[in-house]
């Protein structure tokens, strides 16, 4: 599914002095230099909407040719209120299409109770015959949560890098900029700025596993030039941790905004003056309401005070 935006209105909230010292990778540089299209993955959070604003102004400034959009995956109704509209009035806004990708067989929730099901299917297989299966070490559903989890985090799996994916293998070669950011976490800081993005990419052109994050930007950087040196055969793809080194005070200012004055308005906010916290407020009102993220509104990996 793809909504378009409705208005033709130009924006610029980035002068290039503000852009300009962010320094692109060169593989990057190099792969939209050689007509890949660009799709920002956004979810409405703060990180990928600083992004999109940055990445949108950027791309116009250096004349890339290659297709422009941004891209998002709806898990139906655990996301927050609004968020939608939220990514479609930015889009709009920045004259920029918005591409929504949705899991074909059902939301986040829809998925949560197929695999209580496949868990209750397995522990009635498992009191029948249990000398068939008590080498596969089939799981009750009392043994583990049928939600996702940390160890289990099959919703960011299948419902939107895989459907992300699908929407993405029409394009011959295709760079796909991710709003994570080093500062979040110890594992996000592991992480490398750019990567070949193995599942939708040509096989001759895929990432070893087990690399670090140097060596999967410097794979990187060695595809591209296989890929040329093929004559552009089959598909290449990149994911670009675009705002990877951003610090929480400058997705801020890209969202033209600080945190002294999100304080502010989430005081006016607990007072009651709903109304004037939220007016003129660029990001998703789930941060004036209290939010340090935004992820599912039941996100299993969300703090006591976003859920």
């Amino acid at each position: 599914m793809s909504i378009k935006p409705q208005t033709q209105q130009q924006l610029s909230l980035f002068s290039l002095e503000r852009t300009s010292h962010r320094k692109i990778p060169l593989a990057i540089e190099q792969a939209m230099k050689m007509g890949a299209a660009l799709a920002i993955s956004i979810s409405g959070g703060k990180d990928s909407d600083a992004m999109l604003r940055h990445l949108v102004a950027l791309h116009r400034a250096e004349g890339w040719k290659g297709e422009l959009f941004a891209i998002t995956a709806d898990l139906g109704r655990i996301e927050w209120p609004g968020t939608l509209e939220h990514m479609q009035a930015t889009c709009n806004q920045l004259n920029i299409e918005l591409v929504v990708v949705r899991r074909q067989k059902g939301s986040m929730i829809d998925r949560w109770e197929e695999r209580r099901q496949t868990l209750i299917k397995q522990q009635s297989v498992n009191a029948i015959a249990p000398e068939f299966s008590s080498g596969l070490r089939i799981q009750k559903e009392g043994d583990k949560p049928f939600w996702s989890s940390s160890a289990a985090r099959y919703c960011t799996k299948e419902l939107k890098t895989a459907e992300v994916d699908r929407y993405l293998r029409r394009f011959k070669s295709v760079v796909c900029a991710v709003g994570i950011r080093a500062e979040e976490s110890s594992s996000r800081a592991r992480k490398p700025h750019y990567q070949v993005r193995n599942d939708i990419t040509t096989v001759a052109l895929k990432a070893s596993r087990g690399l670090c994050a140097r060596e999967h930007e410097a794979w990187s950087e060695d595809a591209i030039a296989l890929w040329k040196e093929r004559d552009y055969k089959g598909r290449l793809a990149l994911t670009w941790n675009a705002v990877f080194d951003w610090s929480i005070g400058q997705v801020w200012e890209a969202l033209g905004t600080t945190q002294e004055q999100l304080e502010h308005r989430r005081s006016l906010y607990q007072a009651g003056s709903v109304v004037e916290a939220l007016s003129g407020w660029p990001a998703h009102w789930a941060y004036v309401s209290g939010n340090s993220r935004l992820s599912c509104s039941l996100c299993v990996l969300a703090s006591s005070a976003d859920i």
